[in-house]
């Protein structure tokens, strides 16, 4: 799934309850349209392995070379790395699994737009899911 980046992590509070909540709501939101409606029964997740790219937006301020050197580079710049995972990963617990315990693989990396692309966060969930009878 691809989702908007939160206004929320782009300021200095990044746990403002309500923009966090908001911003939770939008990715369970987005999960379940990306099950496509695939009826996804998250009690029954074994585990789930989740991996997180923030694409950030480059500085308009930055030269024309720092410009280019950062198109689809790595990004240092805040929030941290392990605040946008809990935010995405706490939205998911009761839609994609019942609760982050079950989060066993997780990985996240920050990068630069390309030129030309929006500020998004992709993330992909990898559930192994007990089988029915």
């Amino acid at each position: 799934m691809i989702l908007p980046f939160p206004a929320s992590l782009s300021e200095r509070n990044v746990r403002a309850p309500q923009k966090t909540r908001e911003y939770e709501n939008t990715v369970r939101r987005e999960f379940l349209k990306a099950l496509n409606g695939y009826r996804h029964r998250a009690e029954l997740v074994r585990y789930a392995e989740v991996y997180i790219t923030a694409f950030f937006g480059v500085p308009a301020s930055w030269s024309l070379k720092k410009k280019n050197d950062a198109y689809d580079n790595i990004c240092t710049k805040k929030p941290d790395a392990d605040n946008i995972e809990k935010v995405i990963c706490d939205a998911l617990n009761g839609s994609a699994y019942s609760d982050d315990a079950f989060v066993t693989k997780l990985t996240i990396a920050k990068r630069y737009c390309g030129r030309g692309e929006q500020p998004r966060v992709e993330v992909t969930v990898a559930m192994q899911v007990e089988e029915t009878q």
